[in-house]
């Protein structure tokens, strides 16, 4: 008995448990990639279907309680429904819906111009956040460089972003990763079905946040659940990547018109990505599909041992005009063992930066192939 009395007492419990938890998340994890692989085509599709069928339900009962009363209070405070203008074409599946209500602006006698827009996430799921942004008269810096206040509002610039969890922040902020948790979502226990009364309540929540909201329009105070992002111009970003800066010219890709699809009003360089794709793919890099950033668009890419991202954005010499400079940052990535062995930093010679260089500059519609100092 005394001997196990000790066991008991010696056992590391933590890790016992720990590594109990760990094998039933595996289990689970194999279990359900079975029973995916003994499920009929017919089967799966009916499954991708319902669960479609059930997110679409669930948005669209958090889109009509957003109208009910988030909406209505923002009127109350004197906004009022100004859409944007933006270019009518083909839509991403993934960016259907994010934004039904427009722009909603506010004029105030000091000049300046309080915009608010209610984002919704991508591919219908049940979260929103609300961007915002007090536009002086005189205008102000943006991620595409200084823009005029009719340019701001026409663009919709938003530098003002809620938070749904600010005690989620402080661990967040020690891990670069202070976005995650910002959306306006509801938290349930599974196979429970949501109704109408859940995101009632979570539209009060986001109505509750308006004080904030407001102090930070006009007062330029951030409240436990308001963030705000810096606008720097594209020069300055990347500068603390492991990566190199390629510049050019060009009238071939869009910079005039701005997608409905868009996450912020500058995020040109998806035509970019797609011409470029296939040219690394002669020159044997391989790479995924591009997807759109806050800032442009990226495409990761592999080119022999090494995994890179490719960081594209422009900017347009004049609003309206597709004239302007273009930015491809090449970022190698690098693992957690060669940052603290400081190896893996990318070159002046390193093989991807001068494939990039030579397909810009066989392209004549392309000028001035240069990398920043």
């Amino acid at each position: 008995m005394d001997s196990l009395e000790a066991a008991l007492v010696t056992t590391p419990w933590g890790a016992v448990i720990g590594n109990a938890l760990a094998i039933l998340v595996v289990l689970g994890i194999l279990l359900a990639m079975l029973r995916g692989k003994r499920m009929s085509f017919k089967d799966k599709l009916r499954s991708r279907r319902a669960r479609e069928r059930e997110a679409k339900r669930r948005k669209d009962l958090l889109v009509e309680s957003v109208r009910t009363h988030l909406v209505p209070a923002f009127v109350r405070q004197g906004f009022a429904f100004a859409p944007r203008q933006v270019d009518p074409g083909a839509v991403e599946r993934k960016a259907v819906g994010i934004s039904p209500f427009g722009q909603l602006q506010r004029a105030r006698p000091d000049g300046k111009t309080d915009l608010v827009e209610i984002q919704f996430m991508t591919y219908q799921r049940a979260a929103f956040r609300i961007n915002a942004c007090a536009v002086p008269k005189e205008g102000m810096m943006t991620l595409s460089g200084h823009r005029t206040a009719e340019e701001c509002i026409a663009l919709g610039v938003k530098d003002l972003y809620s938070h749904a969890r600010p005690w989620l922040r402080p661990p967040l902020r020690a891990l670069r990763l202070e976005p995650l948790g910002e959306w306006f979502s509801v938290w349930h226990w599974p196979f429970r079905a949501l109704t109408k009364g859940d995101y009632d309540k979570l539209a009060m929540k986001a109505v509750g946040i308006l004080p904030e909201l407001e102090s930070a329009l006009r007062a330029g105070e951030l409240g436990p659940h308001m963030r705000r992002l810096v606008m720097k111009p594209r020069t300055m970003l990347g500068s603390e990547m492991n990566a190199l800066h390629i510049l050019f010219r060009s009238n071939r890709f869009n910079l005039s018109k701005v997608g409905e699809h868009f996450i912020n009003p500058c995020c040109f360089g998806e035509d970019l990505a797609a011409w470029l794709r296939p040219k690394l793919a002669e020159k044997n890099v391989e790479t995924t599909s591009p997807y759109q950033e806050d800032w442009g668009w990226e495409l990761p890419a592999t080119c022999g041992r090494d995994s890179y991202y490719l960081c594209m954005s422009g900017n347009a010499d004049n609003s309206g005009n597709d004239e302007g400079e273009w930015r491809i940052i090449v970022e190698k990535r690098r693992s957690i063992w060669a940052r603290l062995t400081a190896r893996g930093k990318i070159t002046a010679d390193d093989p991807l930066v001068r494939l990039v260089e030579e397909i810009l500059e066989e392209e004549p519609a392309i000028r001035n192939v240069h990398r920043e100092e």
